[in-house]
């Protein structure tokens, strides 16, 4: 049985091969939602630890964090992305960073941090034309394009494993998140996040979901407080949107605490705003408005 909220269990590529597929087999029957096989040097080939979990284990995502794009080239990775696919369709999780510079200078391979996040954005854009069938064309000027000869994949979701503001500014505007790294801090986390949600906003992109568990400090117990929030991408988003903010409204219209986020974008469009004005009001009567920092501070006093 899936677990309440998706959790994904990360693995060194180290090892008996044998040993990971039983690791991922009980990952999947405790309700897990993904293993990820990480590609450390230099240690074994995470790809081959993934293959395997693949054509073996059912019902579960797998992960590759992170390939690196400084040591497989994108035409590469395309290729073996689209292999795992084969075995795991719609199950399989793309990680792109470019690994310690001191492991890349141990084998000789120029690096700059600049060059890491020019180099991945290339990299997403060679994997998407590749994937989609389409030719790219030759790395040498004179010779045929590159055609792909592997079917379109499935929809892959490409994270971005990198602590550095330009490697989080692709994230945003590339990607589909961000691979944080083990024991990240929370503070420096919530300083990368806002890098990447605000070269979303600069691309014109929106999140359309956040999910977000609150900790009550005075009784230990944990919650679901559900947000609304829009996107106002395209029409047919906008509409999406008002449509599901409404149910959802309805479901937890009697919650003790509900969260509502507010962008500027959402200002723009008066059916929009005339459903948030409209939550307010009804919000308001049912409960104390106070923001965030304002609803932390209570909680701390209150231990």
């Amino acid at each position: 049985m899936p677990l309440a909220r998706r959790v994904g269990l990360g693995f060194a590529s180290r090892g008996k091969v044998s040993d990971a597929v039983g690791w991922a087999e009980r990952a999947r029957a405790a309700g897990l939602e993904s293993v990820w096989f990480h590609d450390s040097y230099f240690e074994r080939d995470a790809v081959t630890y993934a293959s395997a979990v693949a054509s073996q284990v059912d019902e579960i995502g797998i992960g590759l964090g992170a390939l690196n794009p400084f040591t497989r080239h994108p035409v590469l990775i395309a290729m073996t992305v689209s292999s795992l696919d084969e075995m795991a369709p719609s199950r399989i999780r793309l990680g792109l960073g470019s690994a310690l510079p001191l492991r890349l200078g141990q084998m000789g391979i120029p690096y700059s941090p600049d060059e890491a996040a020019t180099r991945t954005t290339a990299t997403i854009d060679t994997l998407h034309r590749l994937w989609s069938g389409e030719r790219i064309p030759a790395g040498k000027e004179g010779l045929p394009p590159i055609q792909p000869m592997f079917p379109p994949v499935h929809r892959v979701p490409i994270y971005i494993a990198g602590y550095r503001s330009p490697m989080m500014v692709v994230a945003g505007q590339k990607g589909d998140g961000y691979l944080a790294r083990p024991a990240e801090s929370i503070p420096g986390l919530r300083k990368l996040l806002r890098v990447m949600e605000r070269a979303a906003r600069d691309a014109g992109l929106e999140y359309t979901t956040r999910l977000c568990t609150v900790l009550d400090l005075r009784s230990g117990d944990a919650f679901a407080a559900q947000s609304l929030v829009y996107s106002v991408q395209n029409d047919w988003r906008r509409r999406i949107s008002l449509l599901w903010n409404s149910g959802l409204f309805q479901m937890t219209r009697n919650r003790t605490l509900m969260r509502l986020s507010i962008h500027p974008p959402d200002y723009s469009f008066p059916a929009i705003w005339s459903q948030i004005e409209r939550f307010i009001t009804e919000m308001i009567p049912l409960r104390l408005p106070t923001t965030y920092r304002d609803w932390i501070a209570e909680q701390r006093r209150a231990r």
